[in-house]
């Protein structure tokens, strides 16, 4: 029997510049409802989607974007306002269970366009793309992985000989049955580009700089392939 991961997702976004504050057009989860229409899935500033028929559960605290059952699902969503400032703070939250390695990935994509969401691709089956995409995985069989790749549009990723070599950070996380939601925080400042997990530093650059996401319209769009 094939258990799929049951992916919990909560996510927000802040404002960096002068006082903080969070921005609801691109937030969820962080209020009493994820939704005011449960019955009608629907999220203010968000699409939700699934591939084929495919659609995924919203509930009132969480959204369910690969169910127990039936396996082998994907589904994401994505923002309707671009993200326009220069420093902010991505906070996604969750939580993946099963009794079984999960072989698909999760991804949180900053994309100038909408190509990886057309068909809830992963940093292995998109074409082309501008922006970044932090792709959690079993890669590595550490238990898991937390793995960031960035684009200017000019790299076919499907097409590459070795996308894993790509990889401008990683660190490993095992995130599976914790029984608890596990945080990743994206972060833009005037030190750089940051990843954190659980509060505590994955990777960070000096030399990426998403201020203004370098591009507009920047899109922000969560994703996931199967089991994780």
């Amino acid at each position: 029997m094939r258990v799929s991961t049951l992916t919990t997702l909560l996510l927000s976004l802040t404002s960096q510049t002068l006082a903080q504050f969070t921005v609801e057009a691109l937030s969820f989860g962080h209020l009493d409802s994820i939704s005011p229409d449960i019955e009608a899935r629907f999220i203010p500033g968000w699409t939700l989607a699934g591939a084929d028929t495919f659609q995924p559960p919203v509930l009132s605290d969480r959204i369910i974007l690969t169910p127990p059952t039936p396996g082998n699902k994907r589904g994401g969503l994505w923002t309707t306002h671009p993200l326009t400032y220069s420093e902010w703070e991505v906070k996604a939250e969750f939580r993946a269970s099963g009794q079984e390695r999960g072989s698909g990935n999760m991804q949180i994509w900053l994309s100038k366009d909408t190509v990886p969401m057309e068909k809830f691709s992963s940093v292995y089956t998109v074409d082309r793309f501008d922006g970044l995409v932090l792709q959690i995985d079993q890669y590595g069989g550490m238990g898991g992985s937390i793995r960031g790749f960035l684009s200017d549009g000019s790299v076919s990723f499907k097409n590459h000989h070795n996308v894993d070599g790509l990889a401008f950070g990683h660190c490993d996380y095992a995130y599976r049955n914790l029984g608890r939601m596990s945080k990743v925080t994206l972060k833009q400042d005037h030190g750089g580009f940051h990843v954190l997990v659980d509060d505590r530093t994955c990777f960070s650059s000096s030399e990426v700089s998403f201020g203004m996401c370098s591009f507009k319209p920047c899109v922000l769009f969560v994703a996931n392939r199967y089991a994780i």
